[in-house]
C-alpha cells in the first residue's frame, strides 16, 4: 500500500489569507515543495497532494455562507462581490500548481452538491439537484479539473492523480428526505470509480450523514454498503448506460466472474420496472441476489439484507419502488 499524505489548505480562512501574503497560493505552494522533500527522503514511496478549489468560474460553493464557531449554525453574508468571488477558485488552483506541479501526486477536492429551493426558505436541500450531481455536474467539475492541471502542468499532468477529501450534500441545507443522501452516496462513489478518482472520503463521519451522535448508521452509511454489495476492491467496473434522467446505472465485474449491477430510482413519487441488457458474450446464472435500500425499504439493523431472485441472466426486469438503490449480483453461468 502506498500511503496518501496531503497538505491541508490555508484557503479554508479566506479572510486572514488575504491580509497575510504566507498564506497565498503562490507561498503554499513553495511551502509543499520543502515539506515534499522531507517526507520523500523519509520515504520516496509515499504519494504527496495538494488542496485545490473547485475549478469552475462562477460557482462559488455558497461561500457566501459561513459557520458560526460558538453556534455552529451557518449565516449569509450581507454581500458577495461577483468580480472578486466567482473566479477566486481558479486563481488558487493556478497559484498552487505552476509553483508545485512536478512534486504534486495528487489532487484533492472538497465537494458539497445540492441547492437550497426558494419556496423553501432557500433551507431545505434541493433533492433533485443532489441526486443529479453525480452526472453532469460531477462530470463537468472533473473536466474543468483536468483541463486546468494540463495547462499548468503540462506533460506532468498525466501523473497527478485526483482524489476528494470530503463529499457531502450541502452542508447548511436541511434535509427533508433522508434516505436522499443516501441514494447520492451510492451513485456518486462508482461514479467516481469510472472517472478514476483514486479515493473519496465522506465529509464527517458524525454530526448526521453517516452515524449519529449514537454511532447508529445513517442513510449516507447505507448507501456506501450498497457500492460494497455491488462490487469489491479490485474488481473492474463496466460500461452502463441509462435512458432515463431519474435512473442511473452501474455495473462492475467481480473477481469470481459474477456481475453485480446497481439501478436507483430518482424519482421520488413513481415507481418503475426496468429492462436490464447484458451485453457479455459469457452467458450469466438464471439466479442472483438482489439487495435493495430506499425509502420503502429502510434496511434491518446495520446491514442491507440481501434475498434470492430468480429470472436474472443476460437479459431481465427489475420492479423498483420510488427513492431505491437495489443490487442485483449475478453469478456467471455454468
Amino acid at each position: 500500500m502506498i500511503p496518501l499524505l496531503r497538505a491541508k489548505n490555508p484557503k479554508d480562512n479566506e479572510k486572514q489569507r488575504k491580509k497575510n501574503p504566507n498564506l497565498a497560493p503562490g507561498a503554499y505552494g513553495k511551502n509543499f515543495l520543502q515539506f515534499a522533500q522531507a517526507m520523500k527522503a523519509v520515504d520516496p514511496r509515499i504519494s504527496l497532494g495538494v488542496s485545490l478549489d473547485l475549478p469552475l468560474a462562477g460557482q462559488i460553493n455558497r461561500q457566501e455562507w459561513t459557520q458560526d464557531p460558538i453556534t455552529g449554525k451557518y449565516v449569509q453574508e450581507a454581500s458577495v462581490s461577483v468580480e472578486k468571488d466567482f473566479g477566486k477558485g481558479i486563481d488558487w488552483d493556478k497559484g498552487i500548481l505552476t509553483t508545485a506541479c512536478n512534486d504534486i501526486d495528487f489532487v484533492t477536492l472538497h465537494w458539497y452538491p445540492g441547492d437550497t429551493p426558494e419556496e423553501s426558505g432557500w433551507k431545505n436541500l434541493d433533492n433533485y439537484k443532489l441526486l443529479a450531481a453525480p452526472q453532469d455536474p460531477l462530470r463537468q467539475t472533473l473536466m474543468a479539473l483536468a483541463d486546468l492541471v494540463q495547462k499548468s502542468c503540462g506533460q506532468r499532468a498525466r501523473s497527478i492523480h485526483v482524489a476528494f477529501a470530503e463529499i457531502a450534500p450541502l452542508q447548511y441545507a436541511k434535509v427533508v428526505d433522508e434516505v436522499v443522501p443516501g441514494l447520492f452516496a451510492a451513485d456518486v462513489y462508482p461514479s467516481l470509480v469510472e472517472y478514476g478518482v483514486i479515493n473519496a472520503g465522506w465529509a464527517e463521519l458524525h454530526n448526521g450523514g453517516f452515524l449519529d451522535e449514537h454511532n447508529k448508521p445513517g442513510a449516507a452509511y447505507f448507501g456506501i454498503q450498497m457500492v460494497h454489495a455491488m462490487m469489491n476492491f479490485n474488481d473492474a467496473m463496466l460500461t452502463a448506460s441509462s435512458s432515463s434522467s431519474m435512473l442511473s446505472v452501474h455495473a462492475a465485474k467481480r473477481a469470481d466472474g459474477s456481475l453485480g449491477v446497481m439501478l436507483i430510482n430518482k424519482d421520488p413519487k413513481n415507481a418503475t420496472t426496468v429492462k436490464v441488457s447484458v451485453n457479455n458474450n459469457a452467458s450469466l446464472a438464471t439466479k442472483g441476489v438482489r439487495f435493495d435500500y430506499g425509502k420503502t425499504n429502510p434496511p434491518d439493523g446495520v446491514s442491507v439484507t440481501g434475498r434470492a431472485m430468480e429470472g436474472v441472466g443476460n437479459s431481465f426486469s427489475v420492479a423498483m419502488p420510488p427513492f431505491t438503490a437495489t443490487v442485483v449480483v449475478i453469478p456467471k453461468g455454468q
